[in-house]
């Protein structure tokens, strides 16, 4: 989701308070309280947009950080994964005290390594395992001379 930047949210009443300056709608003379929302300050409705913004910006990282915490937490044997630099394994090993991950990369070779749990970006489900089924399935299908 693309949030607006802190520029284009100051930018807002800016423009703002120059269409009203154009029409004429908040003059020097005019009420305080009349022709306007917010009593003609600016700063009011900078405040709430910044916070509104502030609010936003500390909600979305906590809720991505819980996601991941839940997910490192059951990882168990024979999870499919993705690691942060794009390596594909099988949990060999999962211990909850232990932070580490005992990867199996290579079937053939019995090829493992040990990693980081916080490294692993991804547990791959069963709905992605059938999809990459059928595309390296299909590639194969693309390499055969007919």
């Amino acid at each position: 989701m693309n949030f607006p930047t802190i520029y284009e949210l100051i930018a807002i009443p800016i423009l703002f308070a120059q269409e009203a300056e154009e029409t004429g709608v908040a003059t020097k003379d005019a009420d305080p309280g009349s022709g306007s929302l917010f009593g003609g300050s600016f700063w009011l409705p900078m405040l709430i947009i910044g916070g509104v913004y502030v609010l936003i910006m500390m909600v979305m990282p906590r809720n991505d950080q819980k996601k991941n915490k839940e997910m490192l937490s059951s990882l168990k044997k024979n999870d499919r994964v993705i690691t942060a630099g794009g390596i594909f394994g099988t949990v060999m090993t999962a211990r909850k005290e232990d932070p580490f991950v005992t990867l199996r990369i290579d079937e053939s070779t019995n090829t493992r390594i040990k990693v980081l749990k916080t490294s692993i970006s991804r547990v791959i489900t069963g709905d992605e395992k059938s999809s990459d089924k059928n595309a390296t399935e299909e590639e194969g299908a693309k390499k055969l001379p007919a």
